[in-house]
């Protein structure tokens, strides 16, 4: 090799690796950004997953609202689900919590709540078909943010919802 053919080599070989540099520095840049949208997404699916699963099987719907829904699931429980409850850290998110008792005694609301779903935008969560009053569908919709706890991250929102029949209602 002469040395313009070797000088040649070492600057094409430069560039190459200074544009791989480029990319591995980019990914590495938005890998946490993903991360935290993944989770962000995980969460807010998982906890909504839990709520509509148990709320299936409720045979009484006592206080149904646009953020909580107080229900009997079997003959043996009641439970509240209140997605309004300020978010601790951030006072513009709210958080889904879970209280439940036995029937005849009463939900312990002085307590702190099982967190179902952490973090979520203000709105309502439950619409309920044909009406409130006598409620056979019920639609779970939340709005997560997609920047999870991360700040820089994502700007846009995520909506997740679900629904479920009151199956049981006619047998409580």
């Amino acid at each position: 090799m002469s040395l313009a053919e070797l000088l040649i080599g070492m600057a094409t070989f430069s560039f190459v690796l200074l544009a791989l540099l480029t990319l591995l520095d980019g990914a590495v840049q938005t890998a946490p950004r993903e991360q935290e949208r993944a989770n962000a997404i995980r969460e807010g699916q998982a906890g909504l997953h839990v709520m509509t699963r148990e709320l299936r099987g409720a045979n009484k719907v006592w206080t149904p609202g646009k953020t909580q829904i107080y229900v009997n699931i079997g003959d043996d429980k009641h439970v509240l689900y209140d997605c309004d409850v300020v978010h601790p850290e951030d006072p513009a998110l709210r958080q889904c919590l879970r209280w439940e008792a036995a029937v005849g005694s009463e939900l312990p609301l002085d307590q702190d709540g099982e967190v179902v779903v952490a973090r979520r935008l203000p709105g309502d969560v439950f619409s309920y078909e044909p009406n409130l009053i006598s409620p056979t569908y019920v639609k779970a919709r939340i709005q997560v943010p997609q920047a999870g706890e991360q700040a820089g991250g994502y700007l846009a929102n995520l909506v997740l919802d679900d629904g479920f029949y009151l199956r049981n209602t006619d047998v409580g």
